[in-house]
């Protein structure tokens, strides 16, 4: 009595913390990942901040305003201003604006990568409740099946038919099956809580059924569809801009000027003596070239590039060794997993329910022992939860070919 008073508190407990919260479809789930999450929130900011980075691509070094006063024409006090302005060599700016760019379309890249992650992430939990939910019912079948075998031994040990091993084998397996309930009831709990830490929001139940997810075994994996794929494609990408972006500050820098002054004094024009005073200005424009003298730091800015280029370039030869590699693991698994799924449907789960039936008619018939009757329930409801598992695995590799491929919001 104690022990079922406990389990009783347990259940209640996780009852009530479901009920909490709200019920979420698969596609609600999906969506909320995308507009709640706040880790996708800050990869969308870091998307638009490097849009900014774009527009500010062109940066052009601050305007020199130089004043020069006193004596340096004459023992008259002159003035001069003088405005210069560096400008980058126009390759230079083109290259800024690249590498840029590049780096905006790697942060864009990153994003598309954790969206599906993220979904990715959401869709395999959300099936595995789904699993969780069908084994929940399965093991609630045991815990009535046992407990009625449990009542059934009493009753036979009472009536001096039945033995005592026979009577309390029978309330050890009811008290198992009561905690392999609890059990998978705490995962459940447990997977609901991941879920609403994932969407951002408190999920008590999820609804639908454990379905299997279709998938076409002629499918073929596109790289440039795969988003880890693309992610280190853009990678490399950034790289070689930033290379481009170090070869080009090696060409030199322009500067124009103008500058505007006064020359008080007298000065032969044509042979005649003019005196200009503080009134009569004098200007002109300069320009010239910034030549990089000391070149070894350049050029080893230019090496560690060629270098982020080179790692960037194996990294991506790497993952593409290694997604093609796991996609043909999944199909592999995936053709094992259909074949098992296939037996369970064709034979397993009629077997299953054949033998629960006519074992349970025989016992109350007294057709069949206890032990019998005992090894048959298990056997059945061992079939119905190893359907239920390879089932679970076949939808967790179907979701993982939606991710590789990239089509996993589309698929729902």
């Amino acid at each position: 009595m104690k022990t079922a008073i406990t389990y009783g508190i347990i259940f209640t407990g996780l009852i009530a913390h479901s009920a909490l919260g709200q019920t979420l479809s698969l596609n609600e789930a999906m969506r909320l990942t995308l507009t709640a999450n706040a880790s996708l929130r800050a990869a969308e900011l870091r998307v638009q901040q490097r849009q900014a980075e774009v527009r500010a691509a062109v940066d052009l070094p601050k305007t020199d305003v130089n004043l020069m006063i006193g004596e340096y024409n004459s023992v008259n006090n002159d003035n001069n201003v003088t405005i210069m302005q560096t400008l980058p060599f126009p390759v230079t700016l083109i290259r800024q604006v690249q590498f840029a760019r590049s780096v905006q379309y790697q942060s864009q890249s990153e994003q598309m990568l954790m969206r599906h992650q993220m979904l990715y992430r959401t869709k395999s939990l959300f099936y595995r409740l789904l699993y969780l939910k069908s084994l929940i019912t399965v093991r609630h079948e045991a815990d009535s099946i046992f407990r009625e075998l449990a009542r059934a031994s009493d009753i036979r040990h009472r009536a001096g038919e039945g033995t005592l091993l026979e009577k309390t084998s029978a309330e050890s397996r009811h008290r198992e099956a009561q905690l392999q309930l609890l059990q998978v009831q705490t995962d459940y709990a447990t997977e609901l809580s991941r879920l609403s830490e994932l969407l951002n929001t408190t999920v008590g139940e999820v609804s639908g059924d454990l379905t299997e997810l279709a998938f076409n075994f002629t499918d073929t994996l596109l790289l440039d569809e795969n988003p880890v794929w693309q992610n280190e494609n853009y990678r490399l990408a950034t790289a070689r801009t930033g290379t481009a972006l170090e070869k080009a500050r090696l060409w030199p820098d322009l500067r124009i000027g103008y500058f505007n002054q006064t020359l008080i004094g007298t000065q032969n024009i044509n042979g005649t003596d003019v005196y200009f005073g503080r009134n009569t200005r004098f200007q002109g424009i300069e320009a010239g070239l910034t030549l990089p003298l000391w070149f070894v730091s350049p050029q080893q800015r230019i090496r560690a590039a060629r270098l982020n280029e080179q790692a960037a370039k194996a990294t991506l030869q790497q993952t593409e060794i290694e997604v093609k590699s796991r996609w043909h693991q999944l199909l592999q698994q995936l053709k094992t997993e259909r074949a098992i799924l296939d037996y369970y449907h064709q034979q397993g789960i009629p077997a299953s329910h054949l033998l629960l039936q006519q074992s349970q008619k025989a016992f109350r018939t007294g057709e069949l022992s206890y032990t019998e009757t005992l090894l048959n329930a298990q056997q059945a409801l061992r079939i119905r939860e190893d359907f239920l598992a390879a089932m679970n695995r076949w939808n967790q590799l179907v979701i993982e070919t939606e991710y590789f491929s990239g089509q996993l919001y589309e698929n729902n």
